[in-house]
């Protein structure tokens, strides 16, 4: 799918509005080239900063960002009334630094895994 063009934000709202939370995460893993359990183990996080980074990092809107937190909130039975609240801190985020995080998950697990 990603390949062929496929996997675009708007795949990503569209698993998001059909409750695909599977499918999501591992859309997610290959558009930020992070492994899969790191980002469910970030989409269990109440806080939901990392998913921000994640988000900004590989260009999504705040409309497709906001589809994906509330899946995961739904997923992980938490109020999806802190949602919103992440509006601004999304908006506040660089997308350079935010690739700089994620670089930095990339080289951690890279780290992790060869250990």
């Amino acid at each position: 799918m990603h390949r062929a063009g496929q996997l675009t934000a708007g795949k990503l709202q569209e698993f998001a509005a059909a409750g695909r939370f599977e499918e999501m995460v591992a859309a997610l893993s290959v558009m930020s080239n992070v492994p899969t359990a790191i980002i469910e183990r970030n989409m269990l996080d109440s806080q939901a900063e990392a998913l921000l980074v994640f988000a900004e990092a590989i260009g999504l809107s705040w409309e497709t960002t906001r589809s994906i937190m509330v899946l995961a909130a739904k997923r992980h039975r938490r109020s999806t009334a802190s949602v919103n609240q992440a509006m601004p801190a999304f908006h506040r985020l660089r997308q350079s630094a935010a690739e700089q995080i994620l670089d930095f998950h990339r080289m951690s697990s890279r780290t992790a895994r060869s250990h």
